[in-house]
């Protein structure tokens, strides 16, 4: 949670473990209270370097690349699956990071929340289906979170991991 007096909410930068992917899609799942809240709008950039991750770090927008924006529908139920918005990237950058310009409610929200975001990539080249559970693997396509932390795992736990989890 975010609390700004203008309700104007970031992510921290994300890293993706994979940075030879233009990632695509977001995936957002709701916090468990306040609708008001809800981020009503985003933008995400990209940095070709990375970007700051300390607790406290400061980053600009200046120097990053706009990716995509646009509003956000998300549902008034809380902890629901995740909402997934697709966007047009065939850059893949160092990091990301996500901006919350409006939220559900300005008057009455005092920050801005959400339960968790997913950066994706879809190949849309070769997919064969809809989007179904945006964190699994589709059938030929490749589709992968940015933000998996795959350290501490042997070399098989990875490859499982990185498979959705199917050993």
């Amino acid at each position: 949670m975010n609390i700004r007096s203008s309700n104007r909410g970031s992510s921290d930068p994300v890293t993706p473990v994979n940075t030879s992917l233009p990632y695509n899609r977001l995936a957002f799942t709701t916090a468990e209270d306040a609708v008001e809240r809800d981020p009503a709008s985003y933008e995400i950039y990209g940095s070709a370097a990375p970007l700051p991750t300390a607790a406290g770090s400061n980053v600009s927008i200046a120097g990053l690349t706009l990716i995509a924006s646009g509003s956000l529908s998300l549902p008034a139920a809380r902890n629901a699956a995740p909402t997934v918005v697709a966007f047009t990237n065939t850059t893949a950058y160092a990091a990301y990071l996500l901006v919350f310009p409006t939220v559900k409610n300005a008057a009455a929200a005092n920050s801005t929340q959400i339960a968790d975001v997913g950066i994706l990539f879809l190949d849309d080249a070769t997919p064969t289906g809809g989007m179904g559970d945006p964190l699994a693997r589709l059938p030929g396509g490749r589709q992968r979170r940015a933000d998996r932390d795959l350290r501490g795992m042997d070399r098989s736990q990875r490859a499982t991991e990185l498979r959705g989890g199917r050993g």
